[in-house]
C-alpha cells in the first residue's frame, strides 16, 4: 500500500477502525468486527487495482456491498489521497451523495478539512442533502476547532450562514457546539448561547453541550455549571438553563446526586424550576419520598413547582394510592394547596360534582377560573340542572357563566337536531 500520505493516514485510523468495527456488525449482527471464511480477501489483486485511477477506486470501494471489504478498500483509497486527488473524489461522492452512509461522508469531510482547510467549509455547506451536509460540516468544524481555528470556523460560518436556511443554520451551531466540548475549548459555547435569541434552540445546543462532555474523558459538565454558578458571568436565562441541565443529568445517577448539586447551587432565579426537575423525576420511584422533600423546603425555594410535579405524575403512574394520599395531604396541609388544580383535573373524570367542590379552593384566581370552566362546560354536557344549582350556590365569574351558557347551546342544538 502506497504511503504517499501517511499523516493522514495515521489521522484517520481510529475513524477507520471505528468504521471496520461497524461493518462486522453491520453484515452478520455481531458485535466483535470479524467475519467468517465465506468473505473475499480484501486485499486480493492488491497490485492489479494500485493501476487502477484512485477516483475509480473509490467509486469502487463505495458501491461495495460487502462492508468489511468496503471499508477495507476505502482505508486504502484514504492512506494513498493527497490535495490533488479531492477534486475527483469529490465528484464522485457527490454523484448518490444521498445515498452515501454517514460514515463515508464524515471521512471525506475529514480529509477535506485537512487537505483542502481554505475551502473545505464552503464546500460542505454547499452540499443540497440536508443529511450529508450536517454530518459533514460538524466534520470540518471539528478538525478546525482541534486545531485551533475556531475563529476561522465561527467566520466562515457565519458568512455562510447567512445565505441558508434557518434549520441548516441550527443545524450548523450544534456541528460547532459539539466540536468545542469535545475538544474542551469550552468558553465559546456560552458566546454562542447567549448570541441567540431562540430559547428552544439555545436549550438544545446546551442539551448537546452537555451530552458530548458525557462522552469526553478528563470533563464533566456539572463541575463545569457549578463553576460557572461561582463565577456569575452568565446573563440569567442562560444560567438558570445551565443548571437545570446539569439537575437533570445528575438526575440520571439518582434523586441525591441531584439534590447534592442542587443544595450548591440553588438560588431563587431556579430553585422552583430545579424542584420541579428533581420532583417529576423522583416521582417516577418513590412519589412519598420525593412530596415529603418538597414538603420540607422553605417558601424562598418556592417547592410548590416541585410538590406540583409530583402530584401529576403519581396521578398518571398511581392514581389508586396518589390521589387519596394526595387528598389527605390537601385537607391536613395548608401549603399542599399547589396540588389542588391536579387533582382536581384528575378527579373531573370519575367525579365532577366532587372536583367542581374542590376547585373552589384553588387559591390563584387563574388557575380557578381554568378549573371550573374545564369542568363546567363538560358538566354542563350530562346535568344542566345540576350545573345552574352549583352555580347559583358558589362564586362563578361571569366569564365562566358565559362559557358555560355557550356549551350549554351548543349540547342544545346537537339534541335539537338529533345529533
Amino acid at each position: 500500500m502506497s504511503t504517499r500520505n501517511p499523516y493522514i493516514a495515521i489521522a484517520l485510523m481510529a475513524l477507520i477502525t471505528t468504521l471496520l468495527t461497524t461493518a462486522g456488525c453491520e453484515r452478520d449482527g455481531t458485535k466483535n468486527g470479524f467475519i467468517g471464511d465465506s468473505a473475499a480477501p480484501w486485499n486480493a489483486d492488491w497490485e492489479a487495482r494500485s493501476r487502477i485511477p484512485l477516483a475509480e477506486r473509490y467509486a469502487t470501494a463505495l458501491d461495495e456491498q460487502d462492508p468489511l471489504v468496503r471499508h477495507m478498500w476505502l482505508a486504502e483509497v484514504y492512506s494513498e489521497v493527497d490535495a490533488n486527488d479531492l477534486p475527483a473524489l469529490l465528484e464522485v461522492l457527490k454523484k448518490d451523495l444521498r445515498i452515501r452512509r454517514a460514515e463515508e461522508v464524515r471521512t471525506f469531510a475529514n480529509l477535506l478539512a485537512r487537505l483542502g482547510p481554505d475551502t473545505a467549509l464552503s464546500e460542505v455547506l454547499g452540499w443540497d442533502v440536508p443529511a450529508a451536509r450536517m454530518f459533514a460540516q460538524a466534520e470540518v468544524i471539528s478538525i478546525w476547532v482541534a486545531a485551533g481555528k475556531f475563529d476561522l470556523a465561527r467566520s466562515t460560518w457565519r458568512k455562510m450562514a447567512a445565505q441558508l436556511p434557518v434549520e441548516a443554520v441550527q443545524y450548523g451551531d450544534l456541528g460547532i457546539v459539539e466540536a468545542l466540548a469535545r475538544h474542551r475549548v469550552l468558553p465559546p459555547i456560552l458566546e454562542l448561547m447567549e448570541e441567540t435569541d431562540e430559547a428552544d434552540h439555545r436549550r438544545r445546543m446546551l442539551a448537546k453541550t452537555s451530552l458530548v462532555m458525557s462522552q469526553t474523558p478528563g470533563i464533566s459538565y456539572s463541575e463545569w455549571a457549578e463553576q460557572l454558578f461561582r463565577e456569575g458571568k452568565l446573563g440569567p436565562e442562560l444560567a438558570v438553563e445551565v443548571q437545570l441541565q446539569a439537575i437533570k443529568i445528575l438526575l440520571l445517577e439518582g434523586p441525591q446526586p441531584a439534590i447534592d448539586y442542587y443544595e450548591r447551587v440553588k438560588e431563587a432565579s431556579f430553585s422552583g424550576d430545579a424542584l420541579a426537575v428533581i420532583g417529576e423525576k423522583w416521582a417516577y420511584t418513590d412519589p412519598k419520598a420525593a412530596l415529603e422533600f418538597m414538603r420540607s423546603r422553605p417558601p424562598s425555594e418556592k417547592p410548590d413547582m416541585g410538590k406540583r410535579a409530583v402530584a401529576i405524575i403519581w396521578l398518571q403512574q398511581d392514581p389508586s394510592t396518589g390521589e387519596p394520599f394526595l387528598r389527605e395531604a390537601i385537607e391536613k396541609d395548608p401549603t399542599m394547596h399547589a396540588i389542588i388544580l391536579p387533582v382536581v383535573q384528575f378527579q373531573m373524570v370519575s367525579d365532577l360534582p366532587g372536583a367542581m367542590k374542590l376547585a373552589q379552593r384553588i387559591p390563584v384566581d387563574e388557575e380557578r377560573t381554568i378549573a371550573l370552566k374545564q369542568g363546567l362546560m363538560r358538566w354542563v354536557q350530562r346535568d344542566p340542572a345540576a350545573v345552574e344549582t352549583y352555580m347559583s350556590s358558589n362564586p362563578v365569574s361571569d366569564e365562566i357563566k358565559q362559557a358555560v351558557r355557550g356549551a350549554k347551546r351548543l349540547r342544545q342544538s346537537h339534541v335539537g337536531s338529533g345529533t
